[in-house]
């Protein structure tokens, strides 16, 4: 009973992780979705028939698209491993993200020093619809969130030359992991200024691993430079917007890091909280932890607003959110039952939060369910043999229609004519939930039309309507 005591977080861990498996065991087997099917997984195809490799142009430029190539690599390397199929490579998204759970509990024990505090910060991540989500999704972000986590429980540990490994690792998964760096270095030359401590000599030289991380990628970027002739992909350069749309984004991602999602009760009451201590006490000492953890959250909202806007990118702060909610109340209350009580609303809030919301993003489990319905879609116009027809849709169901690497084709023989508009000569038009073609939307208002077929689950829904010609 007593080695229980001691080791209940462990314990309690382990609990959680085998619960967190089985919820998704059921998930491994979905066609990809969005991203995953038209952009992701196609690259990580070429690269597994062309050979793993993290030098750019080892596949094309509109595969990668400019990126640092790890998270192509690893998933490559681990295909030819083992099965080249859905099922195993959504296995290592899941893998991936149990270990983002592991180092969520290693960083809020670390930083709370509580097995309790670390472990409701585990449960509070692994409830977020968000995370839930991207789980077993073969997409980037989540191996951004688990390095960022390493990153930064090694620096904290003062661990540096492991900070260094995770670190460029990170900037070689996504150019967002700069930020993370850039967080650090920022944070730690503020407090030695502040302090006032040390040798500023030998404060730089025990830095030396923080700085050399951003070899690694600076040396892709010039390779890529002299390689294809260009650092950055011009597209996505392009992308780059400082006028007022800025604030906009930064008001997006900011209301749904800290207010959707059901995290909005997390948020408001730290935040009285805090008010609560500062009019009581006057004062408000912020630690080095604390201060670094904020400041990443800051500059990654100003460098994710300063670019192309996608909800699922803010993945990498939704551990450090979760960490900071438990660890505020921990910081501000004392009695052990009120916190524990407070945590677990937390924790309820954003359960029932997931359990009611099915829009159909890949933020949020719904995207569950959209997948169900095209997948019975494209199974119906394979039993009526639609091949040959001619269908207008949206773009992702038409890729899906016409790529069987997306995994929704029963027997890898594609659509042959299926555009984006409706045409003097197209028979069929299948409309879904999760995107709207405004095109299509309006020639249906001005053609006749019937409904064929419709399937629905929850708040996803997919359609089939026949062009009535005369």
């Amino acid at each position: 009973m007593e080695k229980f005591r001691k080791n209940y977080g462990i314990v309690g861990l382990c609990v959680v992780v085998v619960v967190y498996i089985i919820y998704n065991i059921p998930f491994l087997s979905l066609p990809y979705y969005w991203d995953e099917a038209w952009s992701y997984i196609p690259a990580v195809e070429e690269m597994v028939s062309k050979g793993s490799s993290m030098l750019p142009g080892s596949i094309s430029v509109a595969s990668y698209k400019g990126h640092p190539l790890f998270f192509y690599f690893i998933s490559s390397v681990w295909l030819q491993l083992f099965h080249n199929n859905i099922f195993w490579s959504k296995c290592l998204a899941l893998i991936i993200s149990v270990f983002t759970l592991l180092y969520t509990f290693l960083l809020a024990k670390f930083l709370t020093r509580k097995d309790i505090a670390a472990l409701l910060s585990v449960i509070y991540l692994a409830s977020q619809d968000i995370f839930l989500a991207q789980s077993t999704m073969v997409l980037p972000e989540m191996l951004l969130a688990l390095l960022s986590l390493m990153g930064l429980y090694y620096y904290f540990k003062n661990k540096f030359w492991i900070f260094f490994l995770s670190a460029s690792l990170l900037m070689l998964t996504k150019e967002t992991g700069i930020i993370l760096v850039i967080s650090i270095l920022f944070s730690d030359a503020l407090f030695f200024i502040l302090e006032k401590k040390g040798n500023f000599r030998y404060y730089i030289v025990s830095r030396l691993p923080l700085y050399l991380a951003f070899t690694p990628v600076s040396l892709f970027f010039i390779y890529q430079k002299f390689k294809i002739g260009w650092f950055f992909y011009p597209e996505h350069i392009g992308y780059i917007d400082l006028s007022h749309n800025f604030f906009n984004k930064l008001n997006g991602y900011s209301s749904f890091l800290f207010l959707f999602q059901g995290r909005n009760i997390a948020f408001v009451f730290i935040l009285l909280l805090l008010l609560v201590k500062v009019i009581k006490n006057k004062r408000l000492k912020i630690s080095k932890m604390w201060a670094t953890l904020l400041i990443f959250i800051l500059f990654y909202l100003a460098f994710l607003s300063a670019n192309f806007y996608s909800t699922r990118y803010i993945l990498s702060l939704i551990p450090i959110f979760s960490i900071l909610s438990i660890w505020g109340i921990f910081a501000l209350l004392k009695n052990k039952y009120l916190l524990i009580m407070i945590s677990s609303v937390f924790i309820i809030f954003s359960i029932a939060y997931t359990s009611h919301n099915f829009k159909g993003s890949d933020t949020n489990i719904g995207y569950r369910n959209v997948v169900y319905v095209q997948k019975e879609m494209v199974r119906y116009c394979e039993d009526k043999d639609l091949y040959n027809c001619k269908i207008a849709t949206h773009f992702l169901m038409r890729d899906i229609l016409v790529h069987p690497l997306s995994g929704y084709l029963s027997n890898g023989k594609i659509f042959r004519q299926v555009e984006e508009k409706i045409g003097s000569e197209t028979n069929y038009v299948i409309v879904s939930s999760n995107e709207q073609n405004k095109t299509i939307n309006l020639q249906l208002n001005t053609l006749s039309v019937s409904l064929l077929k419709k399937y629905t689950k929850k708040q996803a829904w997919c359609k089939l309507f026949i062009i009535n010609r005369k």
